[in-house]
């Protein structure tokens, strides 16, 4: 079995019979030595010498709505620079979009597992609609179709990790002597309007905090929100009394009820990782193949 490793320390144990990879973020995998017969070690992408350390953005995207997007690229990474806003799979097969809350969670419970989006609790404003995108849910990123543009797919956990260590490496964080740079780059990501002024926090540079200090990357998350399992509307932007969180689906991950999301707070400076039911309504950005 040969086996291609990258970003791993190797150790071997118990006689010299297992051998642990032991990745990033405390995973482990071993395999019996007597099934190996050879190892290769790869750079990553952001490691060599063909990282790119510049920003650029251009409005080249055009999703089979017709919608057209602003995209940024970011080291080696090209992403959306708006969240999607499509109501077919790219292959033209339409979503089914609820109506409302109330329609919401009678598709849900009616075509459980099936792919749904929802505009936003302000229906009447499509200039709204237009900034903070859909609202789908889990099974829409779930399904064998794919939701983004020919050429680009929803994101993996890995890739938005990546993006996290690039912010690092161009320096587009804030930090203080004692901060860690992984947890400050929200802020670098997040736009300088939307969010809810928040400097209350025991975090320092977080997203709410001096917002015009935010989004040095020019992603600009904006504070969209999103909608539970149960049709009720949170921490959305369309809310004067919201602009607090946003969330994006990232592909891997799923099991039968609940899926990981990206999840960015005002009041914190870090990108959360969190589970969410399958059946929530939150946003997507896309990346390029």
């Amino acid at each position: 079995m040969g086996l291609l490793i990258g970003f791993l320390s190797i150790k071997k144990v118990l006689s010299q019979d297992t051998l642990f990879l032991h990745k990033k973020y405390n995973k482990v995998i071993k395999y019996a030595i007597s099934e190996i017969d050879s190892i290769t070690f790869k750079k990553s992408n952001f490691n060599n010498s063909n990282f790119n350390n510049d920003l650029s953005s251009s409005d080249s995207l055009i999703d089979i709505d017709g919608n057209k997007y602003s995209t940024i690229k970011i080291g080696n990474q090209i992403w959306m620079q708006e969240n999607l806003r499509v109501e077919k799979f790219n292959d033209g097969t339409q979503i089914f979009i609820a109506k409302d809350s109330a329609d919401w969670v009678k598709n849900n419970q009616l075509n459980h597992r099936n792919p749904m989006m929802i505009w936003g609790n302000n229906l009447n404003d499509s200039k709204l609609s237009l900034r903070f995108g859909g609202n789908y849910n889990a099974y829409v990123i779930k399904s064998d179709k794919n939701i983004c543009p020919l050429g680009w797919r929803v994101p993996s956990d890995y890739d938005w990790r990546i993006l996290e260590t690039t912010i690092v490496r161009l320096n587009l964080y804030n930090d203080t002597a004692l901060g860690i740079p992984m947890q400050k780059i929200a802020k670098a990501l997040s736009s300088k309007e939307g969010w809810m002024n928040i400097n209350f926090s025991y975090e320092e540079f977080t997203i709410g905090d001096s917002t015009i200090l935010n989004n040095k990357s020019k992603f600009n998350i904006l504070p969209a929100g999103g909608i539970n399992y149960k049709g009720m509307w949170y921490n959305n932007g369309f809310k004067t009394y919201g602009n607090f969180e946003t969330d994006f689906w990232i592909s891997d991950f799923i099991d039968f009820n609940s899926t990981w999301c990206i999840a960015l707070w005002a009041n914190s400076s870090k990108i959360l990782r969190l589970s969410i039911p399958n059946a929530s309504g939150i946003n997507i950005r896309c990346i390029k193949d």
